[in-house]
């Protein structure tokens, strides 16, 4: 199955049989605005071969100060990141020591980028504010503790906070 530029495709399993081949985009010609929705906790099952190609950006990076229901973020790297991208602001906690209660307030925001100036950091706009605080600290001065942001990758499997997989070329 190819899927070129420019297409969705929703569906809450996605499988790729023993010899088949997935591709999205090629090396020459990365997709652009793909949305792959494993919707309903879906998955995508491969015995074959799946390749993903877009363009190169900076899929992960921290947060280089505290955003506190912030619209605005400075983050350490945005390669490749512009007005229209879908970013996650990955929790941090509200700060209680408690297992159960620290991890109840784990919880992501799903964003567009509105506007990014880039100089030494990335000062990125947000389409609406956060709904919570997002820490970038030293917990006693020594243990970083840091709001992580993920651009518009592949998402699901790696991320236990969130089981659905969008992927945005």
């Amino acid at each position: 199955m190819t899927i070129k530029s420019h297409s969705k495709l929703h569906t809450s399993l996605l499988k790729v049989y023993e010899g088949g081949i997935l591709q999205v985009g090629t090396e020459e010609s990365p997709g652009v605005d793909v949305e792959l929705d494993l919707v309903h906790q879906g998955q995508l099952q491969s015995d074959g071969h799946v390749f993903v190609y877009g363009k190169p950006k900076t899929s992960w990076t921290t947060l280089f100060a505290e955003c506190d229901h912030c619209k605005a973020i400075s983050v350490k790297e945005c390669k490749g990141w512009q007005e229209g991208d879908h970013i996650v602001l990955v929790g941090t906690g509200d700060g209680n020591n408690g297992q159960v209660q620290a991890n109840s307030a784990y919880r992501t925001d799903e964003r567009r980028i509105k506007a990014i100036e880039r100089a030494i950091t990335c000062l990125v706009t947000l389409d609406r504010s956060a709904d919570q605080l997002h820490r970038s600290e030293l917990y006693k001065g020594r243990v970083p503790i840091n709001s992580e942001d993920k651009a518009a990758t592949p998402r699901g499997h790696e991320d236990a906070l969130r089981p659905t997989l969008k992927l945005w070329c």
